[in-house]
């Protein structure tokens, strides 16, 4: 089954904003004419238009932090994968304290039987 191509919310910014305390919002805005327009494209049988609001992988240009798709997701599909991809630098960094953790001594003259 081949992947579907995510469909972002064209001209739409989305910027996660920390306030002192710890408290955080995401803030969103959207160009209104092309919003509606895809708003009118995407409408679903009943009405809706789903949208999914993820972290991008890197800061965009303009401080964006997150990102806007059209969530087509139906119930009796199978559910979407939602896990993250794995950033290869902390793959690494957690094999080579596994590979710390391990014993490597080949030496089994302490075993009991």
């Amino acid at each position: 089954m081949e992947k579907e191509q995510k469909q972002y919310v064209p001209r739409s910014s989305a910027k996660a904003v920390t306030f002192a305390g710890g408290k955080s919002i995401l803030k969103l805005g959207f160009h209104v004419e092309s919003f509606v327009a895809f708003l009118q494209a995407n409408v679903n049988e009943k009405g809706y238009v789903n949208l999914g609001v993820s972290e991008r992988f890197k800061v965009g240009e303009r401080g964006d932090t997150h990102c806007v798709w059209l969530d087509t997701w139906k119930p009796g599909q199978t559910k979407p994968n939602t896990n993250k991809p794995m950033n290869p630098e902390a793959v690494q960094a957690g094999l080579s304290a596994l590979k710390s953790a391990v014993k490597t001594e080949t030496d089994n003259s302490d075993v009991p039987f």
